[in-house]
């Protein structure tokens, strides 16, 4: 998995940008998406390759359910998304090979 520039979500383009220093309000984070301005943040200092693409999923799912109006619990987007993860990386043949 690559991380882009850009990710589509629902028809709206989403920035991926860094900042160092995220914060939630009430602590330190991985990562951000402002949904009315369109872009994710990611920390930049996370220092495994694995934690930074879990989190822009992390970040992909709260777009989505921003969009869909799920209103899942931070938890629920947290297991959904390392899930994903988990998903795309044992099968990496069938997301990132050739169209059939």
């Amino acid at each position: 998995m690559i991380i882009p520039d850009k990710v589509k979500i629902a028809g709206v383009f989403y920035d991926i940008k860094y900042k160092k220093g995220l914060n939630n309000g009430t602590s330190l984070c991985f990562g951000y998406v402002d949904n009315d301005k369109a872009f994710i943040e990611l920390e930049p200092d996370i220092q495994n390759a694995q934690r930074m693409k879990q989190t822009l999923l992390h970040e992909i799912i709260h777009a989505l359910d921003f969009s869909l109006g799920i209103k899942l619990s931070e938890s629920a987007v947290d297991k959904i998304a390392n899930g994903f993860y988990m998903v795309l990386t044992d099968n990496k043949e069938m997301f990132l090979g050739e169209d059939e």
